[in-house]
């Protein structure tokens, strides 16, 4: 779409769709393909085509780059059953162009886990104290190779990135560390591997105390990543312990809306109190249709204790 004038608000551009019928109580998906001739945001909603233009669903800014990305979000319509909403892309306050392709808006299909078959990659980009040092050669291009050759379409690969962080407020993350990290996102990608980014911090206990090193931690990662395939997963943490399910929804909650407010794209993994999958029931319904929900089952210790 050509742009001579972006205007002053980012409603002065619009491109829409308009007399779409969006049912109560039914789920749809959106998913379009996007570049801008430079980075620049848009924002695009569907919602009542009237004053007071009622937003049933927004995606909020979108940062676009010069090569094409695609986009994909879901909601619920809870509003009365509309036959004429519109799907419209807010693009004004630039006069950047912007492209778009393969623009979709449909009801939703059961969702479906995008990977199945997996390996976990430990004690490579975590270590704990006493041990004061991470074994960064442990796993080379040639593992993953070795993991895609067996079948698998998927690893987890935990971090231990608390006890290596600078000092608050910034809790800066090394640059080495990124370094070994955006070596193993681009073997994953290079072999079509989903990777599954598993904040993996603290042997002991957490509290709510730890939620802005959560949040720096996080910040950190959707930034360096926000921007790589849609293979790259976010694992807000493993096995959170030592809190109430309460403390724990309500910092999880406030972890998704860190890395959405940088990164609307990537999938996120999260989880009950020590991922236990009898706690599931009893997490909120976060605003997010984005997510993995994520469980640990050891029984029979005998079985699947096997080689540990």
């Amino acid at each position: 779409m050509s742009i001579t004038d972006g205007g002053s608000q980012i409603y002065h551009v619009q491109l829409m769709q308009t007399d779409l019928l969006i049912e109560n109580g039914k789920t749809y998906l959106i998913t379009f393909d996007a570049y801008a001739e430079e980075p620049r945001e848009i924002s695009l909603a569907v919602q009542l085509n009237a004053d007071p233009w009622t937003n049933y669903h927004s995606f909020g800014n979108v940062s676009l780059n010069t090569s094409w990305q695609t986009f994909r979000t879901a909601f619920t319509m809870h509003n009365p059953t509309d036959s004429k909403a519109r799907f419209v892309f807010d693009l004004g306050l630039s006069d950047t162009d912007v492209h778009f392709d393969n623009i979709s808006l449909a009801l939703a299909a059961a969702p479906q886990a995008p990977f199945q078959r997996g390996i976990g990659f430990s004690g490579w980009l975590e270590q704990f104290p006493p041990i004061l040092y991470m074994p960064y050669k442990r796993y080379t291009k040639e593992d993953f190779e070795n993991v895609k050759s067996l079948g698998c379409d998927h690893i987890r690969l935990p971090l231990e990135i608390f006890d290596i962080m600078g000092p608050g407020p910034d809790y800066a993350i090394p640059t080495v560390f990124f370094s070994f990290l955006d070596q193993a996102v681009d073997w994953a990608e290079q072999l079509g591997l989903y990777l599954i980014l598993d904040n993996h911090s603290f042997e002991g206990t957490i509290s709510a105390d730890q939620t802005d090193q959560l949040k720096a931690g996080w910040i950190q990662l959707a930034n360096r990543y926000k921007n790589r395939s849609n293979l790259i997963c976010y694992e807000i943490f493993n096995e959170p312990h030592g809190l109430s399910n309460e403390i724990w929804h309500d910092m999880q909650g406030q972890l998704i809306e860190t890395i959405r407010a940088i990164d609307k794209k990537h999938s996120i993994v999260v989880t009950s109190i020590m991922d236990d999958f009898r706690e599931l029931q009893s997490m909120p319904v976060y605003d997010d249709t984005n997510l993995i929900y994520t469980f640990h089952f050891y029984d029979p210790a005998l079985f699947t204790g096997q080689g540990c």
